[in-house]
């Protein structure tokens, strides 16, 4: 029953995640437009003047955009498997396939970084350094981003693994 609960707060708190990734991806989203707005106005609204360092803001909201996204899909996928744990039923194979989407999604995610990073060297090397500072390029690897795919990917086959051996245990007499 102590479980139930704890599954439940953290349903809660899934849920509230989801809602803030929500509302920072449709801030990223805002924020995008604005500055193609803006970037093909002159870098002004009206009487507006609009930060529009596009060297900065592109791969800043770009980033953005796609850690958020991949955030709402995460905590989608985590709210499905903790509503089966509420049911009191968690090694059901779709909670196998919930992991390996998340171990997914954190895969694109990281290399979405290598990806911008590439970009922002790009940008750098095509259209100079920006008029306020300096942008920097330094590409490496996330040993700990990356250990977190591989190891739920372990666990997306165990949990499938688990969820085979019990539906062959409710099948012998």
């Amino acid at each position: 029953m102590q479980n139930q609960t704890l599954a439940q707060w953290i349903f809660r708190g899934l849920k509230l995640l989801n809602l803030c990734a929500k509302v920072v991806l449709t801030i990223f989203v805002a924020l995008a437009g604005l500055a193609i707005i803006t970037t093909f106005s002159g870098g002004k609204i009206g009487a507006f003047k609009m930060f529009s360092e596009w060297r900065v803001l592109a791969p800043m909201l770009l980033s953005g955009v796609i850690h958020s996204s991949a955030l709402l899909l995460i905590t989608q996928q985590l709210q499905l498997i903790t509503q089966s744990h509420i049911e009191n039923d968690p090694f059901v194979p779709e909670n196998g396939v919930r992991l390996k989407k998340i171990a997914i999604y954190l895969g694109i995610m990281e290399l979405s970084r290598y990806f911008v990073q590439v970009l922002t060297g790009l940008i750098i090397a095509f259209a100079g350094q920006p008029d306020d500072g300096d942008l920097s390029v330094k590409i490496a690897p996330n040993l700990v981003a990356w250990g977190a795919v591989f190891i739920i990917l372990l666990l997306s086959q165990i949990f499938k693994e688990g969820a085979r051996l019990r539906k062959n245990d409710q099948l012998t007499i």
